[in-house]
């Protein structure tokens, strides 16, 4: 099987952001039957939001959006078919690297905090039950508590990003 080639990029064209919209739609709403209503939120609509789109051989298979003002990575989503080739650590990692370089320009103070080995950026993110371990092998931590997001249990889980 050929290894498949995977790139990350910050969404800036409209074609772009309807490549991620429809990948969000076929994931939440489609396959995990969540509320296309309840899909695009005020984040969406204020533009308080910075979207990645991963593309596996120049098709768009994966996005996240990352929500700077709250440090929080949201709406991770790869295609089914996609699923096995690295976009969805792909895009986590672009995010991350976002986030380090906005923060080293000054651009995110109300994210940085003094951590162990220097400053750091706090992100946070509210994981479905499924994907813990996903997260986990990339740093992300349990916190608190299981809640209920839009009718299903969910984890917060952070990681301080030494920058």
């Amino acid at each position: 099987m050929p290894v498949s080639s995977v790139s990350v990029h910050v969404v800036q064209s409209p074609e772009d952001l309807a490549a991620c919209h429809k990948i969000r739609v076929d994931v939440f709403a489609h396959e995990q039957g969540f509320p296309l209503d309840t899909e695009f939120d005020d984040y969406d609509h204020t533009g308080d939001c910075v979207h990645f789109l991963a593309k596996v051989d120049a098709t768009p298979a994966g996005t996240v959006r990352l929500v700077p003002s709250k440090g929080k990575l949201t709406r991770l989503a790869v295609l089914a078919s996609y699923r096995s080739t690295g976009a969805g650590r792909a895009l986590v990692h672009a995010m991350e690297e976002w986030l380090m370089s906005e923060a080293r320009a000054g651009r995110l103070q109300h994210l940085v905090k003094e951590g162990r080995a220097g400053k750091a950026v706090h992100v946070k993110i509210h994981s479905q039950i499924p994907v813990i371990k996903f997260y986990a092998k990339l740093g992300y931590l349990e916190e608190g508590p299981r809640f209920d997001e839009e009718g299903e249990p969910h984890q917060l889980m952070v990681r301080d990003i030494e920058i």
